[in-house]
């Protein structure tokens, strides 16, 4: 009767410790996704490795169907072992993404844009442009995904966090920013890409 309990136990114990029998956990991940025919590949920043990327729902489906070749993502993948050529990386979620085509400068009537990486944003406002006087200012910044053909946008710095939306077509870009305490828009700039 013992030596049969220890057994079970044994085996149990065995089996839950086999790698067979781990469940798979959802990871952060951060990188860039490429398309490749019908599929996407996600090279992971760090160690520059290729995943096989697969959605897990249809949210990230057309979250991904809204990014292009570069585009960086943050979000939470799980490792589900080899596919047709790389390992596959189903991505249940995306929490933040680059876009490659908002980088560069951006004119409105009264404002230049220069989005100068993935994090970091300037306005040059217009008496900047013509006097001493005028005032270039730095913003850290974050896009996220959104459903539609819009993004959520936050610019911050140290004193404040800005909620905004944003919306890409070729070379013409909306930001459409959010007064905190009514949600009412405050502000809204039409962009026309400058190169």
């Amino acid at each position: 009767m013992k030596k049969t309990f220890l057994i079970t136990i044994l085996t149990t114990l065995t089996m839950l410790l086999s790698p067979a029998f781990a469940t798979a956990e959802s990871k952060n991940i951060s990188g860039f996704v490429t398309l490749e025919g019908t599929g996407y590949i996600f090279i992971d920043s760090s160690t520059h490795k290729r995943f096989e990327l697969k959605p897990a729902n249809t949210t990230v489906s057309e979250d991904l169907k809204k990014l292009s070749n570069f585009d960086s993502i943050t979000g939470k993948a799980t490792l589900m072992g080899k596919g047709k050529d790389f390992q596959v990386l189903l991505l249940d979620s995306i929490d933040f993404v680059g876009l490659r085509k908002l980088l560069g400068f951006w004119k409105s009537d009264a404002t230049i844009l220069n989005f100068i990486d993935y994090n970091e944003v300037s306005f040059y406002f217009t008496d900047a442009l013509l006097s001493s006087t005028g005032k270039k200012t730095m913003y850290r910044y974050s896009v996220s995904p959104k459903s539609g053909n819009t993004w959520r946008v936050f610019f911050s710095d140290d004193d404040s966090v800005v909620l905004g939306s944003l919306s890409v077509d070729g070379r013409n870009a909306t930001i459409q920013l959010f007064d905190a305490e009514t949600g009412a828009t405050s502000k809204i700039y039409t962009l026309e890409k400058v190169n």
